[in-house]
């Protein structure tokens, strides 16, 4: 599992394929786990990147859970990545 470091956590996140950028968000109170049954088969298609939030599958949590934090750090992670554009999937 790689790591990103932004907004003062850590995320953890799967990466796996290539092609186009696909984004994976789970459920909260759920990881990026949730995504393994498919990640495999889109990463055949796309550049996959499967994101734990913070407070979540062993990604630190040094703020608050709060749905816009949590958007926060997925655009600062996404950024860091040089992830200009890319579908997304929640």
């Amino acid at each position: 599992m790689s790591t990103v470091e932004v907004n003062g956590e850590r995320l953890n996140y799967i990466e796996q394929g290539n092609g186009p950028p696909l984004v994976l968000l789970h459920g909260i109170g759920a990881d990026a786990g949730l995504w393994s049954g498919v990640i495999d088969r889109l990463g055949v298609e796309y550049a996959v990147r499967a994101f734990n939030f913070r407070g979540h599958g062993g990604s630190s949590c040094n703020g608050e859970i709060l749905v816009s934090a949590l958007a926060d750090d997925i655009a600062a992670a996404t950024a860091a990545l040089g992830l200009e554009a890319f579908d997304l999937v929640g």
